[in-house]
């Protein structure tokens, strides 16, 4: 009879430890924080974003931040943010076929940009302002 009991509690114990450890690794979205949507982006040229830093040639990390209502997109290289700027969502109605960037040819910057995969076009916004390096 006590080996029944042992045997119960034992079980009742393992289950209350295995849910604390699958509700402690689980990750929930954080209160506050923006969401944002990335995708791989190589730069094949010298291109410079909304008046502010330039992009060097190499591969990217791009991401929107669409979180305060004043959407942006962000550069980065190696895992450092290196350059990003205000930009207006233009909606496709369909999922773009390939990714396809637009800049001027005589300023090199960026005036918009369409990701593969994705339904939305990039309209760069000029600010005046510039931020980071690009390198």
């Amino acid at each position: 009879m006590m080996n029944g009991r042992w045997n119960r509690s034992g079980l009742a114990a393992a289950a209350v430890l295995l849910l604390v450890a699958s509700v402690a690794s689980a990750k929930f979205p954080s209160l506050g924080k923006s969401t944002a949507k990335s995708a791989d982006l190589e730069i094949t040229s010298a291109t410079r974003v909304a008046s502010g830093p330039e992009l060097q040639p190499g591969s990217y990390k791009v991401s929107l931040v669409n979180s305060s209502g004043s959407p942006e997109v962000a550069f980065y290289r190696n895992g450092n943010l290196v350059a990003q700027g205000p930009v207006k969502l233009v909606d496709e109605g369909k999922k773009n076929q390939q990714t396809e960037i637009e800049s001027n040819t005589e300023t090199h910057e960026l005036i918009q940009m369409r990701l593969k995969g994705w339904n939305q076009t990039f309209v760069f916004v000029d600010t005046g302002t510039s931020s980071n390096s690009g390198q």
